[in-house]
């Protein structure tokens, strides 16, 4: 009477994916980090969504409508990326576990739902960056902590890693988010900053050993509490087997009466033109200009790329507040993008007073132009990226109006393919006579799409975005 039952257990052992495999460059960019990076321009978060929930008993439990938020849709999607954006946040609560909860074995309808939603964004060519959210705030910086910690994240980083092995290099893998002890808002201990050092190394060693695309796919690793002056002084980047592969992630809400307190009702105005009474009292431009280049110092001119995984303000009840929102929006984007860190602006849903949503999740509807467009008229487009690659020497190549131009150094020839998002071949095999040429590639659905280009020097990839 078991033999139905053993065989059945047996089946889905055979079907299970092995825990690792061979490396797979297939559909994984070469290029470094830094370079990676300037196809990403105008990042967006799908806020209060995938990492919301319940605590019942002491036990918080995922629940993606919970905050108020609609089921995350291909229609917001859509709407996101004709705004002007080519890059998503996911945040995601993992620990939707079943069975035994210490094994922290995740419901596979919770990962299917994840997977349904990156393939909403992959539609659309969007890159996508997710994450281990805050999920109840179970990771604890605490050497008491760590062992526990350690376990858990492995396990969960091993399952999200494996179930999404096989994607291209448009989805990055966030290991952690604003890592902090419970209602502790000091300045972090040695412990403190271990700790979070730590599970960065936990996460990244995790990801590189399940194979496959993973081992070469880009990771994001995160300060202590993702604060730009602990991460200046406290962090270490972890060790990885694969080169140049890897971000670093800040947030950025300075100042915080003006931005995102809600009990503030005096910061209504922010920069040197507003009237004192009406600011917080600091974080002007000067401050801005200054702390955003010293992150690019202590990280981006060391190899290092940065993403800031979030910023935004509140809307306050003020008819002078706008104004001053769409302008330090436009500040923030126009500071991070001139010192090469990829903004991610924080949508938690709500279009609401002391809300922070741009889009109507129903309707994708965009509430807020102003905003929008003080984001995206800071941040480059992904078109003609020049691009130093050693063996191959000057690249540059740019579509527009059907036609891909391609310029390479003097003398240089080879051969060029151009690929979509997840590594079909576009456009076959081009020959590239010497300095380069031009070739006419059609009218393409708008979007990123991958130039592929080989010489007796080496080999060259670029993102590139089609706008016609």
């Amino acid at each position: 009477m078991f033999a139905p039952i053993a065989l059945a257990v047996l089946q889905a052992l055979a079907n299970a994916p092995a825990d690792s495999i061979a490396p797979d460059q297939t559909n994984m960019s070469t290029l470094s980090a830094t370079d990676f990076a300037k196809g990403m321009t105008a990042g967006w978060n799908v806020g209060n969504s995938l990492e919301a929930g319940n605590t019942t008993n002491g036990v918080f439990v995922p629940a993606e409508t919970s905050w108020g938020n609609p089921l995350i849709s291909q229609a917001l999607m859509d709407a996101v990326k004709a705004a002007g954006f080519n890059a998503i946040r996911l945040p995601v609560a993992w620990s939707l576990f079943t069975g035994d909860t210490s094994k922290f074995v995740i419901d596979t309808n919770r990962l299917a739902r994840v997977q349904q939603v990156v393939d909403y964004a992959f539609k659309d060519g969007l890159y996508v960056v997710m994450n281990e959210h805050w999920d109840g705030g179970w990771l604890q910086p605490l050497a008491a902590d760590s062992a526990y910690c350690d376990r858990r994240l492995k396990a969960i980083w091993k399952q999200v890693a494996i179930r999404f092995r096989d994607y291209g290099d448009h989805l990055l893998f966030a290991g952690t988010n604003e890592v902090m002890v419970t209602n502790d808002y000091n300045a972090p201990s040695a412990e403190n900053l271990a700790a979070q050092n730590g599970f960065n190394q936990v996460f990244v060693s995790t990801v590189r050993s399940t194979g496959g695309r993973n081992a070469y796919r880009y990771l994001v690793v995160q300060g202590f509490n993702t604060n730009i002056a602990y991460s200046v002084t406290g962090f270490k980047t972890p060790k990885d087997p694969a080169s140049n592969r890897l971000f670093l992630e800040y947030h950025f809400y300075d100042p915080y009466d003006f931005t995102i307190n809600t009990s503030n009702t005096t910061a209504t105005e922010w920069g040197n033109s507003a009237p004192s009474a009406k600011t917080a009292g600091w974080g002007n431009e000067t401050y801005m200009d200054t702390i955003l280049a010293q992150m690019k110092t202590s990280f981006g001119s060391k190899g290092l790329p940065m993403i800031m995984g979030e910023y935004g303000t509140i809307l306050k009840n003020t008819s002078d507040n706008p104004q001053y929102r769409q302008y330090w929006t436009q500040y923030v984007t126009g500071d991070a993008s001139k010192n090469g860190i990829v903004p991610f602006y924080w949508d938690n849903g709500s279009t609401a007073l002391q809300g922070m949503g741009l889009f109507d999740r129903n309707t994708g509807a965009d509430d807020f132009p102003a905003i929008v467009q003080a984001i995206i008229s800071q941040v480059p487009k992904p078109t003609g990226i020049a691009t130093s690659i050693a063996p191959v020497g000057k690249a540059w190549a740019r579509m527009r109006n059907g036609l891909l131009s391609v310029e390479l150094a003097a003398g240089v020839s080879g051969t060029a393919r151009l690929l979509d998002v997840e590594g079909h071949t576009v456009v076959g095999e081009m020959r590239i006579p010497a300095g380069g040429g031009a070739f006419p590639v059609g009218n393409l659905r708008p979007g990123t799409y991958y130039l592929q280009i080989r010489t007796s020097r080496g080999t060259f990839e670029q993102a590139l975005a089609c706008w016609n």
